[in-house]
């Protein structure tokens, strides 16, 4: 993949690899395009990971996973591994790379740009574009619930509000007389609860957000409890219903908003966007109940939790190549043993060094090896092995 085609989350995750450099401070409030400038000036891309062009320090980021890979992993390891198994031509599959892939980076969430153009196209379907490594899912969408996948294994079950038929107003009047108990029995929300069952099942509930806007809305609340995530847009609320939510949702509303103004319970989740106002109050409540209020928010605010992504292969290596674990470094490799360490020593320069020799060799020479790798080398000579060394 090349570096113009990174996505805001992609480019988002290089410069955390960054973090402690003065020239990238606050990417995490810029736009893509800022963003790319700012990467180019102060860094070069080598191997999918970013190098500084100045003197400054690189902060290693770390990659949380579970696996035989262990707790944690720093990404700068991976990245050598695979530039060192590039030389070799190596082929995937490898165990490494599967590690790899099963490890996460948290990002994820929806940009207020992403989340309007979602909506836009669940009411619109032949003007939603994608772009970002997003596109629609026609094989589930409807009508009325669209699907949008990711290349990096996100999706997006968005449900429309409500249109102008006569049947959609008859559900609205079902949902404000009943409550969710009479909406649960309407056409709408069973072909929801289909099309949402259809997306968990192939894109996995972990993976999915479930969007919507007034009407779709409250689809989302009733249908998206199992999804990793529920994002709604002045959703639509009735005196008779709870209209809370879950722990995994999270209530996008104007405070100019009528459709949505009975929610009673407010969580830190909620944001409420300020209405245009006049002397007399609100300007205009129909206007205010639009999911355009995201634009008062710039395109590059984020929604949602975010959520443990898969390593994109195309940000790892070249399609089509992996990397083993003989290809990790002796230094990286099961993070926290020094006695694996030695093992992986021996194994990638074949020597037959024991423990004490091994701490012997780091000592000698300790600008050359990482810190940790030092300190564990002095911490098995002068304490765990102090009698067997000496």
């Amino acid at each position: 993949m090349k570096f113009d085609d990174l996505s805001l989350d992609n480019l988002r995750s290089l410069a955390r690899t960054q973090k402690g450099h003065p020239g990238i401070k606050g990417f995490s409030t810029m736009g893509k395009e800022d963003l790319k400038k700012t990467i180019k000036k102060h860094f070069k891309l080598k191997g999918g990971a970013l190098e500084a062009r100045s003197n400054a320090v690189r902060a290693p980021v770390k990659l949380s996973g579970s696996g035989s890979c262990g707790g944690s992993i720093v990404k700068n390891a991976i990245m050598r591994a695979i530039e060192k198994r590039r030389a070799k031509g190596g082929q995937m599959p490898s165990r490494l790379m599967n590690k790899a892939m099963n490890l996460s980076v948290k990002g994820g969430k929806l940009s207020s740009a992403e989340l309007h153009d979602m909506l836009h196209g669940s009411y619109n379907l032949d003007e939603y574009k994608g772009g970002d490594g997003w596109s629609r899912d026609d094989d589930l969408s409807t009508a009325t619930s669209s699907v949008y996948r990711h290349k990096d294994g996100r999706a997006v079950v968005a449900h429309r509000g409500t249109e102008g038929t006569i049947s959609d107003w008859g559900n609205n009047l079902k949902y404000g007389s009943t409550g969710e108990t009479g909406y649960k029995q309407t056409q709408r929300f069973k072909d929801a609860k289909d099309v949402q069952k259809k997306a968990e099942e192939k894109y996995g509930q972990d993976k999915i957000s479930t969007i919507g806007h007034s009407q779709g809305g409250l689809l989302a609340e009733l249908l998206g409890k199992n999804s990793h995530e529920i994002i709604t847009v002045n959703k639509a609320t009735s005196p008779f219903s709870d209209n809370s939510g879950g722990s995994n949702q999270h209530d996008i509303r104007s405070d100019c908003d009528k459709v949505s103004m009975f929610k009673t319970k407010k969580s830190k989740n909620d944001t409420t966007i300020k209405g245009k106002k006049n002397m007399l109050g609100c300007k205009d409540s129909i206007k205010e109940h639009s999911y355009d209020i995201l634009k008062r928010k710039g395109d590059d605010h984020m929604f949602g939790h975010g959520m443990a992504l898969g390593a994109d292969p195309a940000t790892w290596s070249p399609q089509g190549r992996g990397v083993d674990d003989d290809d990790i470094d002796f230094e990286d490799v099961k993070w926290g043993t020094f006695t694996k360490q030695l093992e992986a020593f021996n194994r990638q320069h074949g020597k037959n060094l024991d423990l004490c020799k091994f701490a012997d060799m780091i000592l000698k020479d300790t600008k050359k090896y990482q810190v940790k790798t030092v300190r564990r080398a002095r911490f098995y000579k002068n304490v765990l092995a102090k009698k067997k060394c000496s």
